[in-house]
């Protein structure tokens, strides 16, 4: 008996992309799939009209539009992960193009129950000969691309936040984008190390492609202060003592290093570190000897 074809959430947080979200969603709603699928719009705090002019167009009438009013981009992705009813969570930025089927593709590689979460192949939208395969992670903890086409699926040490697919239930077990995170930062690199030590992988197919738009600046406000905040904080959650100290090294010649230091130490991080310690299946320790990160 042929199983059941499951639903797919389909979440796009966005925050004054203007014409983005409306070519994004066109490009998703014209796209051939075989899958059942939702679309949830979380705009969080939209200072444009982007959101407003599709909101009231009948052509959009099935998709679902919430506000997250500038709760952040972790927060914004969980609100809408909240709301999703599918059994697979996509989480794609307001301002990419899909190909054809690329919904069904992503969702069969999803062959093992390990696999937590599955990315595709993403290109620039002005030159899509320039393609990433997944990420890895720099010993300044930092994402880099991989260029090279690993021809088959393949293990990657993060997932890029453009596109990311995760098993709702995943998801929700190993607490989704972290809610510790202030506005913009690290979020696709902290949640593909999390889906790793709790015992399940992070995979690209390459066999799938997206468009992105790579733009030369964000159409909000984001800070190295707030970058700086979100590395301290998935340092006090995840690290042992030695990396902690390498990461504060990094960052101790910012101007506002000792603000920021201040504001991570009084978090939640250590509630954080408290309950992931117990939990995860593996550390940072196996996580940086697996992907050969210098930390």
């Amino acid at each position: 008996m042929q199983s059941k074809t499951p639903l797919v959430s389909i979440i796009l947080p966005c925050k004054n992309e203007g014409e983005n979200v409306k070519k994004t969603l066109d490009s998703i709603l014209s796209t051939a799939t075989g899958m059942k699928y939702e679309i949830i719009v979380v705009d969080d705090g939209s200072q444009d009209d982007g959101v407003e002019t599709v909101k009231n167009d009948p052509k959009y009438q099935k998709v679902n539009f919430l506000n997250s009013n500038g709760v952040g981009s972790a927060k914004a992705r969980n609100f809408g992960a909240e709301m999703a009813k599918g059994e697979y969570l996509v989480f794609c930025d307001a301002h990419v193009f899909v190909e054809a089927f690329w919904l069904d593709r992503l969702v069969a590689t999803f062959k093992s129950p390990e696999i937590g979460a599955v990315c595709p192949a993403i290109a620039s939208h002005d030159n899509p000969a320039a393609t990433g395969y997944g990420q890895l992670m720099t010993e300044k903890v930092q994402a880099q691309w991989h260029l090279n086409n690993p021809k088959e699926i393949s293990p990657v040490a993060v997932a890029p936040g453009g596109c990311i697919v995760f098993r709702k239930k995943v998801f929700e077990e190993i607490g989704g984008f972290n809610k510790g995170f202030r506005v913009w930062g690290l979020e696709d690199l902290e949640i593909s190390y999390r889906t790793w030590i709790m015992g399940y992988s992070c995979v690209v197919n390459p066999h799938v492609k997206v468009l992105h738009v790579f733009r030369q600046a964000h159409p909000y406000r984001v800070t190295m202060e707030d970058v700086n905040y979100n590395l301290l904080y998935m340092a006090f959650v995840h690290f042992k003592a030695e990396r902690i100290a390498r990461i504060l090294d990094l960052l101790k010649n910012y101007p506002t290093f000792s603000q920021v230091l201040v504001s991570a130490i009084f978090s939640d991080a250590w509630k954080q570190r408290k309950y992931y310690s117990e939990v995860r299946k593996r550390d940072d320790d196996w996580y940086m000897e697996y992907f050969k990160v210098n930390l």
